[in-house]
């Protein structure tokens, strides 16, 4: 029987990376496939994130999203990753390598079986010059690119600030020289404010240079658009890496201004280290300097390429390589490719990390955060923490925050934040297109809702956090539905012992607002269920709009990865989006025998 191998994937962006790996593992025999389905289960799984998903796969395998992954945080870019959770991990080159050892102390940097710098497989059509001709010579002709000319592609993160036009002004009266624009975003409902964006300032583009700019679709291969261009202009995009493979030249304008969407703030670009950088006035004397020195530029660019990439062409057959070897032998350590750490795993360098970190940035949640990590990788400290934590410590801080004698600073501010573009972005075009929004635990989706000027309801079930947002954000139609003495996140204090007392309340919480709305004739057409008793709620939902035969859409966040609310997929059609489960078709159920059931599961 075949091994087989899914690549799991967000998007094309990353599909990219594993391409060239799929077509080796398909030569040596591997069955082969990919999914965007995160949840599905597999024997050998292929990973380029290691955040927000739970691993299905029996052999995990973890790659790189970008070569600029975690830059904010080099050499220690595992601070948000997870790699520990791996079987294997591979790196690209010697910078990425090096940063490697030097924080192979810290367990989250430690796959189970290894690390190894076999490469940068998505690079491995550079080195096929004849390949890589063909199908750059169908991009060429398919949108009419003069490769005579002197080209400049520009290819940002996030365009805004009118960053594009920037560029057109700059090369506007520059004898024979054109303008490639190449977008990531593929389709307006990942990000439909960016989306309109860029249609907007692709139209003011062409005004400017007419037929001199080329508007590449976002699907296309930027590996393969290289070979028609001379010059990469991009804000902090980690295509700035890639330009390296085929000896472009990249420059960054270091006071263009980045923002991912409208609810975050503008703030200045932060040019990598491979780029030349300008400023926003300059920036047609750079490209002037770049075209009329174009050796000097070439030779720094090379020196570059070798820090960052290693086995050119042979990436792909060195990964296959490996996986070959795990299979057959866990012993890895005798592999050329494999990294040997120069440190040991260790609590003391985490412990005065933390410090030099975040004590000397002052950032103390962080600090408390990191501390907490600390003490749980020692047993028998986190044994005496999690026992004094959870019979003394979080009972009496409740009990203080439900008697509004302590409240914290809670972490609320006007933009979404459910991790994923893709949820934020789904979240906010269907809060725009909404008439009635109804939400089931409040925060910044309120805040939000607030500022947008849209009629919503908010149901809130932790007295100190309701107390909290209504002083700060004077919200209407607020609706406390008190749990009682809980704690953060609304998750009941002893549960075990109070869940039958809690059952009524959990009734309240779910079903008053929707006889209070019943009454008034008023009928959601957008539902956030992000509280509590999620399933009881989606239930009461069901029943309700059953009787109010209107179109509605009902989103659960977390839906995705937790099994436990899946039963709701005999009484909704289920889609889901990223993390979401959205339901916008009931399912001629009924749901009375489970309500019961279910007000006693606050999940």
């Amino acid at each position: 029987m075949k091994n087989c191998i899914t690549f799991y994937f967000e998007d094309n962006s990353e599909k990219d990376i594993f391409l060239p790996v799929a077509q080796e593992a398909k030569k040596r025999n591997f069955d082969i496939k990919f999914t965007k389905n995160f949840s599905q289960s597999s024997e050998i799984g292929f990973y380029c994130r290691s955040t927000g998903i739970n691993l299905k796969s029996k052999h995990p395998i973890i790659f790189l999203g970008g070569m600029d992954q975690g830059r904010e945080n080099w050499p220690n870019a595992w601070q948000k990753e997870s790699w520990e959770k791996f079987n294997l991990g591979f790196l690209p080159g010697k910078t990425w390598t090096q940063m490697w050892k030097k924080t192979s102390w810290f367990y989250k940097c430690r796959p189970k079986y290894g690390v190894f710098e076999c490469g940068w497989p998505k690079a491995d059509i550079t080195s096929n010059k004849k390949l890589l001709k063909k199908k750059s010579k169908k991009i060429e002709k398919k949108y009419k690119i003069q490769k005579s000319n002197y080209n400049v592609l520009y290819a940002p993160s996030f365009e805004c600030d009118n960053k594009q036009l920037d560029v057109a002004y700059a090369i506007n009266d520059l004898k024979n020289c054109d303008l490639v624009v190449k977008h990531w975003i593929e389709e307006k409902k990942r990000n439909s404010v960016l989306w309109d964006r860029i249609n907007k300032v692709n139209l003011n583009t062409k005004k400017i240079l007419g037929n001199r700019v080329k508007i590449v679709k976002p699907f296309e291969s930027f590996i393969e658009i290289l070979p028609l261009v001379n010059l990469l202009i991009t804000d902090e995009s980690s295509v700035a890496y890639e330009a390296l493979l085929l000896d472009i030249p990249t420059i960054s304008v270091k006071d263009w201004k980045m923002q991912r969407h409208n609810y975050s703030n503008l703030r200045p670009v932060e040019p990598a280290n491979v780029c030349f950088t300008s400023k926003r006035e300059e920036l047609k004397i750079k490209i002037k300097d770049i075209i009329r020195k174009k050796d000097d530029y070439s030779r720094i660019v090379k020196d570059k390429k070798k820090q960052y990439f290693s086995n050119l062409g042979y990436s792909s057959k060195r990964t296959i390589d490996i996986l070959n070897l795990y299979l057959k032998n866990r012993n890895l350590s005798n592999s050329k490719d494999f990294v040997k750490p120069i440190y040991k795993e260790s609590n003391f360098k985490l412990f005065f990390w933390i410090f030099k970190n975040y004590v000397s940035k002052m950032k103390i949640k962080n600090l408390i955060s990191f501390v907490k990590n600390f003490l749980k990788r020692s047993f028998i400290i986190s044994s005496v923490y999690v026992f004094l934590k959870t019979i003394f410590i979080e009972p009496i801080l409740s009990m203080l925050r439900y008697h509004l004698i302590y409240t914290p600073k809670y972490d609320v501010e006007n933009k979404i934040n459910f991790i994923n573009f893709e949820e934020n972005n789904f979240f906010l075009s269907m809060l725009k297109k909404s008439n009635v929004y109804l939400e089931y635990g409040s925060g910044n989706s309120s805040i939000v809702a607030k500022k947008e000027n849209k009629n919503f309801f908010s149901i809130e079930s932790d007295k100190n956090f309701f107390y909290y947002i209504k002083k700060k954000f004077f919200l209407k139609n607020y609706y406390l539905k008190d749990l009682g003495i809980v704690k953060y996140y609304s998750r009941p204090i002893f549960f075990t012992l109070r869940k039958k007392n809690l059952s009524s309340k959990a009734l309240k919480y779910s079903n008053d607002i929707l006889k209070t709305l019943d009454k008034k004739k008023v009928i959601p057409d957008f539902v956030l269920v992000d509280g509590r008793y999620r399933v009881l709620t989606s239930l009461c939902l069901h029943k309700f709009f059953s009787k109010n035969k209107k179109s509605f859409v009902i989103v659960v966040d977390d839906y995705r990865d937790r099994k436990y609310y899946h039963i709701l997929n005999k009484f909704f059609k289920v889609k889901i989006v990223g993390r979401f489960g959205v339901f916008n078709k009931l399912k001629s159920k009924s749901t009375t025998k489970l309500i019961d059931k279910y007000s006693l599961d606050y999940r």
